[in-house]
């Protein structure tokens, strides 16, 4: 006799089963998709190639190495129910450049996304702020901090080697902290060092919560102590970032500038008189969003950078013999004519800097989502909000390069970059290019002089050697960026 709890089995597992094949039509677009595609094999739609990525995250470069060798320019990949379309096919960006919205990813929310014309929008208020007026006027915050960088690596002169990036980081959360914030942070003084612990913090784990929502994992996250690290560096950064604000209020009151000793208005000033008489075109929460997401992209990229760069002119003492001759030519022995226009003539410095951004952009991978399903060719459509991956990091090793794998500055010659169908884009290009490009490159080119200027690098092996670590925050993870100073 059947009995009614029998009934009761048969309808959950009727409803079970309608209720999948519900979720398995509705995404029947990405289920075509993936047919279309080649990729590696994947047998259980939700789970997909997770069990790919069961690693340590300093093995992710080494993973993406393989299977971007081993599959064409477009192919896919499932992270877990996610499917992810990794292309580096110059008609697809081409496209995405074209009409992709940004995916938006700010420190306090990991899910976020601002629609592509908010994001134009904010671009389009925040770019002409950041000029050339407004990085001649910052020079000299530059040229100071940059001075006291130098001064604290003399006790490495002559010694052992070290790791430049932890006095680097430290010097540009400086900088930065008085030209975007109108704040003195004194981190090269040991002043705010839980400051520096917040940044690398965030910049370590972003990847990581990523991850765990696209899994649908959250509340698994929540029970890690990344979740707790990651919560209190927010904390911090959220109350910092709000007391910037708070005191632009108040300066801006009193009619008065700011922290930086060359009474130049900080950028927080200028957005927000902006935002004062325009309250609709950015909320409050957006205008701390922003900028502290620009102080810790301007920060923690300029700081990768010129590490970069340094440890590359110990690797390459040709290309540093050549930076620092053109150098004193320009600025002077003492860097006595650092002005802006003989910054803009240092073109072989400018190239080196490039080239750095080539060989380990700030982005490994940048993803971007389109608005609209669009057609990528061969009877292929990519669906509407499925995740576009692309892997700048393996694309600035095409063949367009010269000596891909090493740090080459001529592939940045007007003549080399002029065949290739697009320059360096690890700043980005269109509507997506960086916004503080143009200052960016004028710091770093005084702080890099500086450096060069002073000491003599050195440092062991080549670029090839070097094992990239965390693609979050792309430093060499093995000795870091390790190098010697001399005379």
């Amino acid at each position: 006799m059947v009995s009614y709890y029998h009934y009761v089995i048969v309808a959950l597992a009727v409803i079970s089963a309608t209720l999948l094949a519900i979720f398995l039509f509705s995404r029947r677009r990405l289920y075509l998709l993936s047919y279309a595609l080649p990729g590696p094999t994947t047998l259980i739609p939700l789970v997909g190639n997770l069990g790919s990525f069961f690693m340590h995250r300093k093995n992710v470069f080494q993973f993406f190495d393989r299977i971007v060798a081993k599959f064409p320019q477009t192919f896919r990949f499932w992270f877990g129910p996610k499917l992810i379309v990794v292309s580096s096919d110059p008609a697809v960006l081409d496209k995405i450049s074209k009409s992709a919205a940004f995916e938006y990813v700010d420190v306090f929310d990991s899910n976020q996304k601002e629609t592509d014309e908010r994001w134009r929008m904010h671009k389009k208020l925040i770019r002409p702020l950041i000029n050339v007026k407004f990085a001649i006027d910052n020079i000299a915050t530059f040229q100071e901090h940059g001075r006291i960088c130098t001064t604290l690596l003399e006790k490495h002169l002559n010694n052992k080697e070290f790791d430049v990036h932890q006095y680097l980081f430290p010097c540009f959360l400086d900088i930065y902290g008085e030209i975007l914030c109108g704040k003195v942070i004194g981190c090269q003084n040991g002043r705010n060092r839980n400051l520096i612990w917040a940044m690398e913090t965030v910049l370590k784990l972003r990847d990581i919560e990523r991850a765990f929502r696209w899994l649908h994992l959250w509340s698994l996250y929540k029970m890690t102590d990344h979740y707790k690290q990651s919560n209190d560096a927010r904390e911090m950064l959220s109350y910092f970032i709000q007391n910037v604000i708070r005191k632009s209020w108040q300066r801006r009151k009193l009619d008065v500038f700011g922290e930086n000793k060359t009474g130049a208005t900080p950028l927080v000033d200028r957005i927000a008189e902006f935002v004062e008489n325009n309250r609709k075109a950015m909320r409050n929460e957006e205008f701390r969003d922003y900028l502290l997401k620009i102080y810790i992209e301007a920060s923690s990229t300029s700081a990768l950078i010129a590490s970069y760069v340094c440890v590359c002119f110990g690797m390459y003492p040709e290309c540093q013999v050549r930076a620092a001759t053109e150098i004193r030519a320009n600025l002077g022995e003492d860097l006595q004519n650092l002005k802006y226009e003989n910054l803009y003539k240092l073109k072989y410095l400018e190239m080196c800097i490039l080239e750095a951004t080539r060989l380990v952009p700030k982005s490994c991978f940048t993803i971007r989502t389109f608005t609209e399903s669009v057609d990528l060719g061969d009877d292929v459509t990519l669906p509407e909000d499925c995740p576009i991956l692309i892997p700048n990091y393996w694309m600035n090793r095409s063949e367009s390069y010269q000596k891909p794998d090493h740090f080459y500055p001529n592939n940045f010659l007007p003549e080399n970059v002029k065949w290739r169908k697009s320059g360096n884009e690890s700043h980005g290009s269109g509507t997506h290019e960086c916004i503080g490009r143009l200052l960016s490159m004028v710091g770093l080119k005084i702080i890099i002089s500086q450096i060069v200027s002073r000491y003599r690098i050195e440092a062991d092996g080549k670029f090839h050697d070097l094992r990239i670590g965390n693609p979050s925050y792309p430093k060499p993870s093995l000795h870091g960026f390790s190098l010697c100073l001399r005379d």
